[in-house]
């Protein structure tokens, strides 16, 4: 298979990296070719604290992808979260310039910059990952299409800004690119997700994507096909292993498996286990629901609290989740080849997404720039 067909997506996370490897030529659904994955103790909260023990365990995560792909990848789509990672929402404005009041790309263009340019004093040490139009309005009024062509003198632009800690990324990528990969591109971790775990309807609908990691959770809530809230949240579900290992006296890695179901027996409750586990779950749904108040009044979100991550194994976690929160409530993953029933790779799976769609809409503007050469060699036989 040549490297062009090859997408990679790395999701270096708290407790353990993950790596897909995919075959790119179907964008909307890269066929899984391969996945690595090894423990990560060099990160805190999202950020590297030690960066060769995270190059170590990139490698290990490599030669794992490579022995299940057969294929060592050169390039990758890498994911960047942790708490530094946040979204922020600016308004911009514009007057058009067209004598007839018609509204151009340019107008839309300024409106955003506006809007960068009124957040650049909450971005210091700051770099932008995405800066998303969500919605325009013209003289007052929502507009339902794009407002190019549409006659106004005014129009404002909503952008979401998803950013992180320019350090912060900056050490991702040299830690990738320590480990012999190059970096293409870097994308939020909880956008990555959501192509691999929520479809286009859901989206349309109005919902919250709850990524839940080791050390810290994702928030990102979507409405008309957008994402109009972005947060990370300091808790993960490291801490409910914790509580469990401090409740019952065990060690981690058998509070882990209790966690999820397993292990249990002899003076361990399920009762008890249970009761540990909904109050340290509540704790964390409390700061999603924090989250979820700051939305506007006529915010609906009916297609619910849809569940992803390592976390997502936790035992009742939908159940748990739709009683405090009031809101539909399911686990959604990939379905796709060697991760299926895989929470944990949803983050690694949709950079592959991300990765093919990118690659080959370059691939279309290669094609283009080629046939545009060949004309204009055409032409210059006719010129004198």
């Amino acid at each position: 298979m040549k490297g062009e067909d090859i997408v990679t997506g790395i999701d270096i996370g708290s407790d353990t990296i993950k790596i897909v490897v995919a075959d790119a030529k179907n964008p909307t659904s890269p066929t899984i070719l391969g996945t690595g994955i090894a423990p990560n103790s060099g990160m805190r909260n999202g950020y590297i604290v030690d960066l060769p023990q995270v190059i170590k365990s990139l490698n290990k995560a490599l030669d794992n992808a490579v022995r299940s792909a057969r294929i060592r990848p050169s390039q990758a789509y890498l994911s960047i979260g942790g708490i530094s990672l946040s979204g922020l929402l600016s308004t911009g404005t514009a007057y058009v310039r067209h004598s007839d009041s018609i509204i151009t790309n340019s107008d839309i263009h300024n409106a955003q910059h506006d809007a960068t340019t009124k957040a650049e004093s909450k971005l210091l040490n700051k770099k932008t990952l995405h800066d998303i139009p969500i919605s325009h309005t013209i003289d007052g009024t929502k507009a339902l299409c794009d407002p190019v062509g549409l006659r106004a003198t005014r129009i404002d632009t909503d952008l979401m800004i998803i950013h992180a800690l320019e350090q912060h990324i900056d050490d991702f990528v040299s830690a990738v690119e320590d480990a012999g990969v190059e970096v293409i591109d870097v994308t939020a971790a909880p956008l990555a997700a959501s192509f691999a775990s929520v479809g286009t309807a859901e989206k349309m609908q109005g919902c919250v994507l709850l990524d839940i990691g080791a050390e810290s959770t994702d928030v990102i809530v979507f409405e008309d096909n957008m994402p109009i809230t972005l947060k990370v949240l300091p808790n993960g579900s490291q801490d409910i292993t914790n509580a469990v290992a401090l409740e019952l006296k065990l060690p981690t890695t058998e509070a882990e498996q209790i966690k999820r179901g397993g292990l249990i027996g002899g003076d361990h409750k399920q009762s008890k286990i249970d009761k540990v586990i909904e109050k340290h779950l509540n704790k964390l749904l409390t700061s999603v629901k924090g989250v979820l108040k700051t939305l506007a009044e006529d915010t609906m979100l009916p297609a619910g609290v849809l569940i992803t991550g390592g976390g997502a194994r936790l035992t009742n976690i939908d159940k748990i989740t739709r009683d405090t929160l009031k809101l539909p409530t399911k686990v959604v993953y990939s379905n796709a080849g060697k991760i299926k029933g895989n929470p944990e790779f949803s983050v690694a799976y949709g950079l592959c997404i991300w990765g093919a769609n990118s690659e080959q809409e370059q691939g279309i503007l290669t094609k283009l720039k080629k046939v545009l050469s060949w004309l204009s060699n055409k032409l210059k036989k006719f010129l004198p």
